[in-house]
């Protein structure tokens, strides 16, 4: 996703986000076609594809469609740390959520 901006945030569907040194807006629209949710591996880099499977290409990666299903598979992956994306296709925008294994 190289030259992508990342939003970083936590913040509901169809809440609002503001590009960092920009006003520009959008909403995080879940049930948008456009919208993928994919997993990523952080130490190597790598997209989920399926159980212990990885990919290095985001585009083969396996859309999970909500963050509630990304993070479902993310607790029962084989990997540490993850990273669940929502990216939006035809926007230079992604919303980057650190997925943790521990409980609060």
């Amino acid at each position: 996703m190289g030259g992508v901006q990342k939003v970083l945030g936590h913040r509901g569907a169809n809440t609002p986000l503001t590009a960092p040194g920009t006003t520009k807006r959008f909403y995080l629209a879940m049930n948008d076609s456009r919208s993928r949710v994919i997993l990523r591996n952080v130490l190597l880099g790598m997209y989920y594809a399926g159980p212990s499977h990885w990919v290095s290409s985001p585009r083969a990666a396996v859309d999970l469609k909500t963050i509630e299903q990304a993070t479902e598979v993310g607790h029962h992956a084989d990997a540490d740390p993850l990273e669940i994306y929502v990216t939006y296709e035809g926007t230079e925008y992604e919303l980057v959520l650190p997925l943790s294994r521990q409980l609060a």
